[in-house]
């Protein structure tokens, strides 16, 4: 109900190569399924976000992602958003977590491929961005989740799978 205008929405993702194709059409599925409207309704997935500025700031970082990244999905909007501050959701890869150079606000899912050999690269990506007020790690081995939280020096929402 924030349309992703909150700390802990999800911004960016990182998926290992093995399961990125998978977890992407899922997503993709996913965002066929929501419904964009009236906040008000509980039937609303994703609102507005919260002013025109937000959506011309969301709009101008799509642009830019178009250029320098690759859009994997977007919403449609129909005639009904017309009015207010809609933005369409959107699924972008990114070639490397570098091309997020401040935190949109909004319904967009940033997503990075990494190979199972690139976990230290992957932390200081997330090091270096500078971002990360909430931060999730779902892995198979609690010990790699620990190690993580530690490198990263923040509080992590483990969730291991079995």
């Amino acid at each position: 109900m924030s349309a992703g205008q909150r700390c802990s929405a999800l911004r960016l993702l990182f998926l290992q190569d093995e399961i990125a194709d998978q977890i992407i059409e899922m997503i993709a599925g996913a965002m066929d399924e929501l419904i964009i409207g009236d906040p008000a309704d509980f039937a609303t997935d994703v609102g507005p976000v919260i002013t025109t500025a937000a959506a011309q700031q969301l709009t101008r970082h799509a642009e830019r992602m178009r250029q320098e990244a690759r859009i994997i999905k977007v919403c449609d909007l129909g005639a009904e958003h017309a009015h207010g501050s809609f933005f369409a959701p959107h699924l972008i890869e990114l070639k490397n977590a570098a091309q997020l150079t401040h935190e949109e606000f909004g319904p967009m899912l940033h997503v990075v491929r990494y190979r199972s050999t690139q976990i230290a690269q992957v932390l200081q990506s997330i090091r270096a961005s500078g971002f990360g007020l909430t931060l999730g790690v779902q892995t198979r081995w609690s010990l790699f989740g620990r190690r993580s939280s530690r490198q990263l020096r923040s509080e992590i929402l483990m969730s291991t799978a079995t």
